[in-house]
């Protein structure tokens, strides 16, 4: 099994007991699991394949073939503020 770390990621050997973070199994201390620097969190090694295996598809493509580009931006959520120059 090969697996692919994030720039944040290292795989280590739990000090600690822990809990992972996406299926919240618990790690003993002394497994092999991935520590996440940025959140300081940990993944059990099951789940740090899953996350690695995630396609990120083409830039600059719509999420999905049936939702274009301006659809998604307009479900964002994104509200802009106009303001009024009156002096």
């Amino acid at each position: 099994m090969t697996l692919e770390l994030g720039p944040d990621d290292k795989r280590v050997r739990l000090r600690y007991a822990g809990t992972c973070r996406l299926c919240t199994r618990q790690i003993s201390a002394g497994e092999e699991a991935v520590y996440e620097r940025g959140s300081k969190t940990v993944r059990c090694i099951d789940c740090a394949v899953e996350v690695t295996g995630v396609d990120p598809g083409e830039a600059g493509a719509p999420r999905d073939a049936n939702t274009s580009a301006a659809e998604t931006i307009g479900n964002c959520g994104y509200v802009p503020t106009i303001r009024s120059s009156a002096g």
